[in-house]
């Protein structure tokens, strides 16, 4: 996405996100004048699920723009210069609690961790001149990945009519993703002498993106019968930040990126009572996080100085738990 165009997109959430932050904060008043009448009888419920939750998607790294060079010299070039794709095609292994301490008041709290490595490939595309294709292109294979994801949030229910529930909510999302590539194979599609490369099956390129992000959520529930249930949620993350840093191994550069953006999040999930106790759950969940800031780039303890830098991520992914109610 060119520059202009992502930080028009990250403007619209950012105001998206302060409309939903309002609702969000007028509910909580409100939900404070009615707390007085909760029954005091009400019984608190604690939910634990463990399942498992496959996502595709990918983390997209760009550089070019603006250029200072340690030197003292800045320079302009078009954008970008340099991309890198990340793939995210993978499965988690994901924990699930809740706590509901009232009718109108639940804390839910989420952990999810790499369960495999991911199957497609790094691709790393240059290019020297604006447009076309890239000049420079490569690919690497996954040899090693992590990830970790944290997700806690507090809502409130601030309508109930019928079958039907409304609440908004606050939350905190961390992401961290590490990936070690192997180069597979590197050439020149435009020509270009001397970038005929095949990999030896070593470790030339690590990556570590770390997102966090507050974000504000409204959401419905809807009790079709007494055993199944729908819920959905659209959350907004108006300032999301992300640190990254990428490591060339074969000649020591190290690139770290400090960058501030946007995010969006939405979930549609089912839950089936098995029994009073026992339920599944399962439900799709979209992710797109816009982020851009400076890299600044370190050869061989060397400065080198700082470019600007994008970074974009869509994750999409459906998971089933099963759980078991307190």
């Amino acid at each position: 996405m060119k520059q202009s165009a992502q930080r028009k997109a990250i403007n619209k959430i950012r105001g998206l996100g302060l409309a939903v932050g309002l609702v969000s904060i007028g509910m909580l008043f409100t939900q404070a004048q009615a707390a007085a009448y909760i029954d005091p009888y009400f019984a608190s419920k604690i939910d634990l699920s463990f399942g498992l939750e496959a996502m595709s998607g990918n983390i997209t790294s760009s550089i070019g723009g603006e250029v200072n060079h340690a030197n003292g010299q800045n320079e302009s070039t078009f954008f970008p210069i340099s991309e890198l794709e990340w793939p995210m095609d993978i499965l988690l292994a994901r924990f699930e609690g809740s706590l509901t301490l009232n009718p109108m008041w639940r804390i839910n709290g989420m952990l999810k961790t790499a369960a495999d490595d991911p199957g497609e490939t790094m691709i790393d595309r240059d290019w020297d001149s604006w447009g076309g294709s890239a000049d420079i292109y490569s690919e690497s294979s996954i040899s090693e990945f992590t990830a970790f994801i944290l997700d806690v949030d507090f809502e409130w229910t601030y309508l109930q009519q019928g079958p039907w529930s409304l609440y908004t909510g606050v939350g905190y999302l961390h992401q961290d993703f590490e990936y070690q590539g192997n180069l597979i194979m590197q050439y020149s599609p435009s020509g270009i002498a001397g970038y005929n490369y095949v990999g030896d099956g070593s470790t030339g390129i690590t990556y570590e993106n770390t997102f966090s992000m507050i974000y504000f959520l409204l959401g419905a529930d809807m009790q079709l019968t007494p055993q199944f249930d729908l819920s959905g949620k659209f959350s907004v993350a108006p300032l999301a930040s992300s640190e990254d840093e990428l490591h060339h191994l074969y000649y020591n550069k190290v690139s770290t990126g400090d960058m501030e953006g946007a995010a969006y999040m939405f979930e549609v999930s089912g839950n089936f009572q098995i029994s009073p106790w026992w339920f599944v759950k399962a439900g799709v969940q979209y992710t797109g996080i816009s982020v851009d800031g400076d890299q600044y780039q370190v050869l061989s303890g060397e400065p080198l100085g700082q470019i600007d830098q994008e970074v974009e991520s869509d994750q999409s992914s459906a998971y089933m738990t099963m759980g078991y109610s307190f």
